[in-house]
């Protein structure tokens, strides 16, 4: 008997080794599974409270929902985990994602969404489940709008329905207490509680009527909604945003001092704050100096705006600034005073002097004829009263100055004889030694040239002024340049110097070979000595500009390095004095502006501006607007679509040639500004509606394939089953028009598919039969026939749980809801249960909180659940909670929740 004893207890050691790592096994499952459970539980109920701790109503200097830290923290309250990672963020409507950390009250804007995300992770301690799942990772999310700075009204007098708009408001604009304070009738993206606060028609979209509605002046433009020009600038907010692209919130956008209103109104670029390029501002050229601010030479003088305030001190409105007849810019070449009309201080005008009498304008005596043979100064003021050369000391080339004529000998010097009696006055003077002035015959003459006492053809004072002695003759040359003596008397150049005037040319080949003055260094008084253009720029020494195009040859050879020869230097078909003065290109370079278009074809052919690359500023060079894409190198927007060439070629590709690239009846601009569709594709989302058809005739979203989210495309739903691809539900029976194609196979348009009285979403879920067979259990009756006599149109099963009521008890007591089947079922019938807590809740020790699966073999039709129930605590009035069935098999959920209530 002993024996047997000891043997049952070894066989039942035995089998307890055996069974041990079993039960362990399974002990410790369950508490992982509890583990799981109950982290779940908590991590989504901390992460619901910390949206809600970020308060909607009411705004202080530091609001709840940027309380970055207080929201991590609440969200982090959950037990039983080994990690947990917390992001906290806001999302802005244009897609822009900014972190909790890094965003401040005046960054935030009303229609923000808030958003928090959380990830708790799990490691199983179950031996062998935490080798094949080491961790299990639990993801949530949630988000809330964002609304501030609005304060609904909560007083009862004011507010008797509690909908947060004022009673009085509500009655003027809507007639009647209807509305609420989130309602927007006018779908303007404002609702009440917004128009309400900001004293806004709620019935109309655009309170001021200037083509943006009131919810995008307030929560995208930040405008006002109540003024069609927020900044006074004189231009609607919606022609600043869409038309003219300037900042409705500045009236001056780009700070030229000119407001952009004005801008547009004189023609200037409201982005450019210097848009003639002179380097003064638009609003200074238009309210200090009343000079053009589209033109960088006012006055067309040949200078700047820039260079006649600023450099110079002329006047940019008067090419003539001191009106002496001589323009600012020729002044300035010449080095006279532009502001002094007489800079010599010679009593002429330097207009006159420059112009009419061809005398230098910084000489008082351009001549020099005041220092020869001793006599007075003739200043040019003089000569011109005496009607002599001001540029050539004798006037009648008779041997004597115009001074020696004046002032010493009394003749005429416009008058080489002035007594008429065939001797020049200079030959009578030094080779007769007459009287000028007295007629002497002949004879007289003859008798007279006993002054020539070698009788060798010159006066013997002629000889010792120059030689000192009577050793030449008249046919002598002894300054070797081939005008002899007689010649050099006759012309009254100096017989010791082959070049009288220094020019760099001999007497004999200005007399006889070029026609020029032997005794003036510059003939043609355009700057260049004789000598320098007949040996250096091979120019004509008697012509001010050899080659006829506008500018001096001194003008082409000195400041503009031009060939004098060539009007047109560079080739590029404009002439020289054109692209110096007229246009201020470079006239040694076809292309200015090295845009790959020479300065003629930008002039006359394509009228851009040749000393600007980009004329038009899109950052496309003339040439490659021109020779690659065919656009206008004038306009930023050929086509005038809003976008520009640059924005159409190198960011969209679309073509800058078209208004719509893709022919969808939309604007390239409307795709990539308004709409954020592809301009490329015609069918945006791939819905086989075109975008412009989804905006303009449909009202679909061209983004979204679905816009209605039913589960039919929109093209399924014009195209293929006739439904509003904007409502889910288009027939009304409460199924999604997706579900009932795709899920019942029922009519989308139809709310009765099969005809049988009965609407598909009643067959669906209240009678659990087939929408789309008119007798679903094919018994020969129609499913409301049946339904009409008693009988059932189908063998679907339903469960149901009912409420419990229940005193609250002395002591923990457990109590039953009954769980019943509407049908015996041929299969196993199963269903997951959990408690839910209520005013009653298990963290508060009201009950035990429960999870599990019930289940129903055939035949059976009731289960009952317990729940346990503790005493209330003192003081604790009625409370409920409630069970909740989830995930039926071989059935249907016809009453999912069961509610307890415990009575006190």
């Amino acid at each position: 008997m002993l024996q047997h004893q000891k043997s049952v207890k070894g066989q039942a050691l035995v089998e307890f080794a055996l069974i041990a790592p079993i039960l362990l096994f399974v002990v410790m499952g369950i508490l992982d599974f509890g583990r799981v459970l109950f982290a779940y539980a908590m991590a989504s109920n901390s992460l619901r409270t910390a949206l809600r701790s970020a308060e909607v109503l009411g705004y202080e200097s530091v609001p709840t929902y940027l309380d970055c830290v207080g929201m991590d923290e609440i969200a982090r309250k959950v037990f039983f985990i080994n990690d947990q990672n917390i992001q906290i963020q806001y999302a802005k409507p244009d897609g822009t994602v900014i972190d909790c950390a890094a965003m401040t009250p005046d960054n935030l804007d009303n229609g923000d969404m808030l958003q928090i995300q959380t990830q708790v992770t799990i490691n199983f301690i179950t031996p062998i489940a935490n080798r094949l799942v080491p961790s299990l990772n639990l993801h949530f999310a949630g988000e809330r709008t964002i609304v501030k700075e609005i304060a609904l009204n909560g007083d009862e007098t004011l507010d008797s329905d509690y909908d947060g708009l004022r009673d009085d408001w509500e009655k003027l604009n809507f007639g009647d207490l209807s509305q609420t304070g989130t309602d927007d009738p006018d779908g303007d993206g404002c609702n009440n509680g917004c128009e309400e606060t900001r004293d806004l028609n709620p019935n109309l979209a655009d309170t001021d009527g200037e083509g943006l509605s009131d919810g995008d002046e307030i929560y995208i433009y930040h405008t006002d909604p109540k003024l069609q020009d927020t900044d006074t600038d004189g231009l609607t907010d919606y022609n600043e945003l869409f038309t003219y692209k300037t900042d409705p919130l500045d009236a001056d956008s780009e700070g030229d001092g000119l407001n952009d209103g004005d801008e547009i109104l004189y023609g200037t670029d409201p982005h450019d704050p210097d848009s003639d390029d002179d380097t003064i501002s638009d609003g200074n050229e238009v309210h200090d100096k009343g000079t053009d601010p589209k033109n960088q030479d006012t006055d067309g003088d040949g200078l700047s705006d820039f260079e006649e305030t600023v450099t110079y001190g002329t006047n940019p409105l008067n090419p003539d600034s001191d009106a002496d007849g001589l323009g600012d810019k020729a002044e300035i070449t010449l080095t006279t005073k532009p502001l002094i009309p007489d800079t010599d201080g010679d009593t002429l005008l330097d207009g006159a002097e420059v112009n009419t009498y061809r005398c230098n304008p910084l000489l008082v005596d351009t001549d020099g004829d005041s220092l020869k043979g001793g006599a007075g100064p003739l200043p040019d003021n003089l000569e011109v009263e005496h009607n002599t050369y001001c540029h050539h000391p004798d006037t009648d080339a008779d041997g004597l100055t115009d001074a020696e004529e004046i002032y010493q000998y009394g003749t005429d010097p416009l008058n080489p004889d002035t007594d008429g009696d065939g001797a020049r006055d200079g030959d009578e003077i030094y080779r007769y030694h007459t009287d000028p002035r007295v007629f002497n015959t002949p004879e007289e003459l003859k008798d007279a040239e006993l002054y020539d006492t070698d009788n060798d053809g010159l006066a013997d004072e002629w000889e010792r002024m120059y030689f000192g002695d009577l050793r030449y003759t008249g046919t002598d040359d002894p300054d070797g340049e081939k005008c002899d003596n007689e010649c050099e008397e006759m012309r009254g150049t100096n017989p010791t110097q082959a070049d009288t005037d220094s020019d760099g040319l001999d007497d004999y080949e200005e007399v006889y070979a070029y026609g020029t003055d032997p005794l003036d260094s510059d003939s043609d008084d355009e700057g260049l000595t004789d000598g320098q253009e007949v040996d250096t720029y091979r120019t004509d020494p008697k012509k001010p500009d050899t080659d006829g195009d506008g500018l001096t040859d001194y003008e082409e050879a000195i400041t503009y390095k031009t060939d004098p020869m060539k009007p047109d230097t560079d080739g590029d078909g404009l002439n020289d004095y054109e692209e110096a003065i007229t246009y201020k290109t470079d006239p040694t370079k076809p292309d200015t502006d090295s845009d790959t278009l020479t300065d003629s074809e930008e002039i006359r052919q394509y009228k851009s501006d040749p000393t600007k690359p980009d004329t038009d500023g899109e950052t496309l060079l003339d040439g490659v607007e021109v020779k690659t894409y065919f656009t206008d190198p004038t306009r930023a927007d050929t086509e005038t679509d809003g976008l520009n060439d640059f924005q159409e070629v190198m960011t969209y590709q679309t073509d800058p040639l078209k208004v719509d690239t893709d022919g969808d009846s939309l604007t390239d601009y409307e795709e990539v500004m308004q709409y954020k569709t592809d301009p490329l594709k015609a069918d945006t989302d791939g819905d086989r509606l075109n975008d412009g058809g989804e905006v303009k005739q449909y009202t679909t979203d061209p983004l979204k394939a679905d816009t209605d989210a039913d589960k039919l495309s929109d093209g399924a739903e014009i195209y293929d089953y006739k439904t509003n691809p904007l409502a889910q539900d288009t027939d009304g029976e409460l199924l999604k028009d997706g579900d009932e194609v795709l899920t019942y196979f029922c009519n989308p348009a139809l709310p009765d598919t099969d005809g049988d009285t009965l609407n598909d979403y009643d067959e669906t879920f209240v009678h659990h039969t087939d929408c789309a067979k008119a007798d679903s259990d094919g018994d020969g009756k129609r499913d409301d026939q049946e339904l009409h006599d008693g009988t059932l149109p189908t063998n679907v099963v339903g469960i149901r749980i009912d409420n419990l009521s229940i005193t609250a008890p002395k002591k923990a007591t457990q109590y039953n809801f009954t769980v019943t089947l509407t049908n015996p079922s041929l299969e196993i019938t199963t269903v997951w249960y959990e408690t839910k807590s209520s005013t009653a809740t298990s963290a508060s020790g009201d009950f035990v909180y429960s999870a599990g699966k019930l289940i129903f073999y055939p035949g059976v039709t009731t289960q009952t659940l317990p729940v346990l129930v503790y005493p209330n605590k003192k003081g604790e009035g009625l409370e409920t909670f409630y069970v909740e069935l989830t995930n039926p098999t071989n059935s249907f959920l016809e009453v999912a929740q069961g509610i307890g209530t415990i009575l006190p």
